[in-house]
């Protein structure tokens, strides 16, 4: 079996051969099968293969966990995550402030059972809050 460096025209998926004297690429993705001097022919995008998506990466928020601190972008403490549902999470503030909810797009970094950043300043933060009542009517 061979190996091209040619992309599939239809997928991009990966070309091969079976045997050198066939004079056909198959589609390791698809399973398409193509002349080989049709494909060598092509040189799609100046010979550059089409590559695949590299750069996605996973909301931060999944990997935010129960009993993390929590620090504002300015790297303020805020408290500790107490609760976690669907698409926000409770902040518990100790005993001399009400514990609030806060939307998981405000989460920039975080790793499970480590801190967790905000991209928010502490400053800009009540804009951002919900009680239990509000978050209860949403």
């Amino acid at each position: 079996m061979t190996w091209y460096s040619h992309a599939c025209p239809v997928c991009g998926g990966d070309l091969y051969n079976e045997a050198l004297d066939t004079g056909s690429l198959s589609c390791f993705q698809c399973g398409r099968t193509y002349a080989t001097r049709e494909i060598l022919a092509r040189r799609v995008g100046s010979g550059r293969r089409q590559q695949m998506r590299t750069d996605y990466q996973p909301s931060p928020f999944l990997r935010v966990t129960v009993g993390a601190p929590i620090f504002s972008a300015d790297y303020e403490s805020l408290g500790m995550v107490k609760e976690i549902h669907a698409q926000a999470f409770k902040v518990g503030t100790g005993f001399l402030h009400r514990d609030y909810w806060l939307p998981s797009e405000l989460v920039g970094e975080a790793a499970p059972d480590a801190a967790v950043v905000l991209t928010v300043n502490k400053s800009d933060l009540d804009a951002h809050k919900q009680d239990e009542e509000s978050r209860q009517a949403a």
